[in-house]
């Protein structure tokens, strides 16, 4: 996310909770030496095992220092999210960085960021993977946003005949194509 971004965000009257990507390599390598260095306010430890998974998350809150705060408008705390676990039988581990105009801990933290994942999973993993957006040779402005939308229809009607897995409705539906006609009721 840009600053640009962020200004408006603020401008707005709103808050923002944004992830610190690598390719913002200064502020990024800025925030993993200061969680090294600082102790954080708050700490909210969480476990999760589902879906083949199992998921240890540390998720630490930080003051954000006066030279990232003259930078990025508002920002108030700097939150660090450590996973590492399992899928399957392969180990995984992974920090990643948020930058955000609240004050919160990091329970409260640690709850939204999961909640952007969860649509992350739900809306554009699904976008992405099984309806092929990324991947369509679509290439008109137009015509892409009309694929989109239909396919955001498609999702909303899966999740209306109670799949949370869109592939499993779409096998579901392709041997009953009836199916349909329970929306029409």
């Amino acid at each position: 996310m840009s600053k640009k971004t962020v200004d408006l965000i603020a401008a707005g009257g709103n808050d923002y909770l944004i992830a610190v990507k690598k390719n913002q390599l200064k502020l990024y390598k800025s925030l993993e030496n200061l969680a090294k260095t600082t102790t954080p306010l708050s700490r909210h430890l969480s476990e999760d095992k589902s879906h083949g998974r199992d998921i240890k998350r540390d998720c630490s809150v930080f003051p954000v220092p006066d030279t990232v705060q003259s930078l990025w408008t508002n920002s108030q705390r700097f939150i660090q999210v450590n996973r590492s676990g399992t899928r399957g039988s392969k180990s995984y581990q992974d920090t990643a960085y948020y930058l955000s105009s609240c004050v919160e801990n990091a329970q409260v933290f640690a709850e939204r960021i999961r909640g952007h994942w969860r649509i992350e999973n739900q809306l554009h993993w699904v976008k992405d993977v099984v309806f092929q957006e990324d991947s369509s040779s679509l290439h008109q402005f137009q015509t892409m946003t009309n694929f989109s939308v239909l396919s955001t229809i498609a999702m909303n009607l899966y999740r209306f005949l109670g799949f949370i897995s869109i592939t499993d409705g779409r096998r579901w539906l392709s041997h009953r194509l009836w199916g349909l006609l329970i929306l029409l009721e």
